[in-house]
């Protein structure tokens, strides 16, 4: 009885340790609204799409989606999932070194940001670049959002695509 005891108190403490680690990543990932928050946004509503890097042109297609599985314990699904695809629009092979490093979803009500990194190993084929990011906020789906990628070229010069008026969509 005691042994039963001490492994279900060993295995709540872990369940809800993992939770609140999770919770906390998500979170530190989000900007709230602010002043410097507003200096972030005018800089990337500032992206175009498409973008013209050494004579080409490229742009940014994007599927951003709030994960609403369930799941068993404790937590409010997945969170968001952000899939996006850089296109040469001439349909000509990619360079060797063009990559999307960075991301940030602008939701439009409150201006709020999740800026994050990409979580998966890019996806290519010959004239196009797939990245995904996870592990994002829970946004209300439909919620009117923006998607801005940096890119960065061989010289290592950066560059923001953006993609305004998008929706998230929910998946279950």
């Amino acid at each position: 009885m005691k042994k039963l005891f001490f492994t279900t108190l060993v295995l709540i403490f872990l369940i809800f340790g993992v939770w609140s680690h999770q919770t906390q990543i998500s979170q530190a990932q989000i900007r709230p609204q602010g002043r410097p928050q507003n200096s972030i946004v005018k800089k990337l509503n500032s992206a175009k799409n498409p973008i013209t890097i050494a004579g080409r042109n490229y742009k940014l297609e994007s599927y951003i989606w709030q994960d609403s599985m369930p799941t068993i314990g404790v937590g409010r699904g997945n969170g968001m999932i952000a899939s996006v695809r850089i296109i040469a629009v001439d349909k000509q092979a990619l360079p060797d070194k063009l990559l999307p490093d960075k991301l940030w979803v602008i939701r439009n009500s409150d201006k709020s940001v999740w800026e994050t990194n990409f979580t998966d190993e890019p996806r290519i084929s010959n004239d196009t670049i797939e990245m995904v990011a996870r592990s994002g906020p829970q946004w209300s789906p439909g919620s009117s959002i923006q998607v801005v990628v940096r890119v960065k070229d061989q010289q290592g010069k950066n560059y923001l695509l953006r993609q305004s008026d998008e929706k998230i969509q929910q998946t279950f």
